[in-house]
């Protein structure tokens, strides 16, 4: 679904629901006095239409929809144009989130979006009404979302029932009983077969051979089309150790002219540390990469980066580089290697045959990622910066690559909003935040901290150093604070609502059609009462999601 530059975000979300010309049309009328008459039956025409679109309860949906899925109150009036790519993107996404359309076809939602967005999607697409389809690698997502997997392979559509997780123990089964009726098969063939070479020649059993023969002959010995994974092999293993501290970051702030992501930030790796990067969308992630590879100047502050470290980065973005074919990259790169060992080394990351002379215009994204994972066993970091490296990658890469990870004996620092191949590995979790940086020893730790975010429609909420201890007494005094007002919200909701279809009732009766004054003083007070009814549907859903 895409976007008009020249809409405001909010009025690109009303487009969705089909509201935005009403709306105008409505205004307009209401600010034009003549033609009585003729004014008030097209005014109460589009006044009903609107009803029947859900027009007041539209705005609300809408608001919901832009805060989860990152624009914030004060972006409703930036013109669409101003947006950056991926701000389009997410509001394309937005838009289809609220046409209430009977099936949601989504094509990898997840890609590009933070952590916080991804748990409010998820918490979206599983209240829906509709039903929803995905295309998706995002393992997270399947596992919790998943009521069905559909595996497209060698031509055909395989159905499973439940989440991934529950996929792959079917089909380990189902190929396992593929497996053994073909064996079964292969050996009654065999047996039929062996029955009628030893007793054709024999007169009193020779019409019992030629029968054997003829039932071995209808056995179906196709073998089943089981596809054959494919086998990614590499490994990442330093050359040579680095000296003990690897990294210091001493007061840095980075960002880009006036604009600091990270302020005055503090930060020690040593050797063998692994630590994974985390934090919203524009919070500095890539940045701070950037910074420590010397691809960023500072604002201010250092990074010291060891004079024994040997680095190698990964972008996200794999399109960056100008590359003729894989075998012709390696080989640019690295003069001294064989075309047998850049031939074996492709082979193993999957590129067979002529594969490895393809143009670069034709290698896809996970090509790409795996060229530049033969790029890195190669050059044998002791230092591995990695920008979302499962960006691109199937199931199965990005197992092999965890794999590979998990075995390398060097200092690992990454960036990733791929919640499964995190929590795969054993690293820290470094969480840049607005206002602070945070560190947690493992991702489990991390996610308990930050459950209730996760689960909060505002997303990421300010959390300050040293407050980890909760005060349980203040949470439960809280709860009930928001219960008391979550009800009080419902009852002046039910009493609106009412009024609301009393003024809507007063509307369609013909006195009332016929008298322009009276008719512009009930949709004056149906104004008001929506006003009222959406501010306390705002505080009833703030208390019903902090709750």
């Amino acid at each position: 679904m895409g976007v008009a530059d020249s809409n405001t975000v909010f009025s690109e979300m009303q487009s969705a629901v089909g509201v935005q010309d009403l709306i105008k049309k409505i205004q307009k009328l209401e600010e034009d006095i003549s033609a009585e008459e003729k004014v008030s039956e097209e005014y109460s025409m589009l006044i009903e239409r609107f009803e029947a679109l859900g027009g007041y309860d539209s705005e609300y949906q809408i608001k919901k929809v832009l805060n989860g899925m990152g624009f914030p109150a004060e972006t409703y009036d930036r013109k669409v144009e101003s947006l950056s790519g991926g701000e389009k993107t997410r509001l394309s996404l937005a838009k289809l989130l609220v046409t209430g359309a009977d099936i949601l076809l989504l094509d990898e939602p997840t890609n590009h979006l933070d952590e916080i967005t991804v748990e409010w999607l998820e918490s979206f697409i599983m209240s829906y009404i509709g039903a929803v389809v995905i295309v998706t690698h995002d393992r997270w997502l399947l596992d919790r979302f998943a009521e069905k997997i559909y595996e497209v392979e060698n031509a055909a559509v395989s159905e499973y029932k439940g989440n991934y997780s529950s996929y792959l123990s079917q089909k380990e089964l189902r190929e396992k009983s593929l497996m053994r009726e073909y064996s079964k098969k292969l050996k009654m063939s065999e047996d039929y077969r062996e029955y009628h070479r030893r007793n054709i020649s024999r007169a009193s059993t020779s019409k019992m051979a030629k029968s054997r023969l003829k039932m071995a002959e209808r056995i179906n010995l196709d073998k089943p089309k089981i596809a054959a994974r494919e086998n990614i092999r590499f490994s990442i293993q330093p050359e040579y150790t680095s000296n003990k501290k690897v990294i210091e970051i001493k007061g840095a702030s980075i960002g880009y002219g006036d604009k600091k992501l990270i302020d005055k930030f503090d930060l020690t790796i040593r050797k063998g540390d692994r630590v994974t990067i985390v934090g919203p969308n524009g919070s500095g992630k890539t940045s701070l990469l950037l910074a420590i590879t010397k691809k960023m100047p500072l604002l201010d502050g250092k990074i010291s980066i060891d004079e024994r470290a040997k680095i190698s980065f990964l972008s996200q973005d794999v399109y960056g580089e100008k590359i003729i074919s894989a075998f012709k990259y390696l080989e640019d790169k690295f003069p001294e290697l064989s075309i047998l060992n850049i031939r074996n080394l492709l082979a193993a990351l999957g590129f067979k045959g002529e594969d490895v002379f393809k143009p670069g215009s034709g290698l896809s994204g996970g090509e790409l990622k795996r060229l530049n994972f033969a790029r890195i066993s190669l050059e044998k970091p002791n230092l591995l910066i990695l920008d979302e490296p499962t960006n691109y990658l199937d199931m199965h890469t990005k197992e092999m690559l965890s794999n590979a990870l998990k075995k390398y004996m060097g200092t690992l620092v990454l960036v990733s909003h791929d919640r499964y191949f995190v929590s795969s590995l054993e690293t820290s979790i470094l969480r840049i935040l607005k206002d602070e940086v945070k560190i947690y020893d493992s991702y489990s730790e991390y996610r308990e901290d930050s459950n209730e975010e996760f689960n909060s429609k505002e997303g990421i909420e300010k959390s300050k150093a040293g407050n980890l201890k909760t005060n349980r007494k203040e949470i439960r005094r809280e709860k009930a604070i928001m219960r008391e007002k979550k009800s009080k919200a419902l009852n002046k909701i039910e009493v609106l609502e009412r009024e609301i279809s009393e003024l809507n009732d007063n509307l369609l009766k013909p006195e009332i059609k016929s008298d322009y004054t009276k008719l512009m003083e009930i949709t004056r007070e149906l104004n008001k009462k929506h006003e009222k009814l959406d501010y306390y549907i705002d505080e009833w859903a703030k208390n019903e999601l902090d709750e």
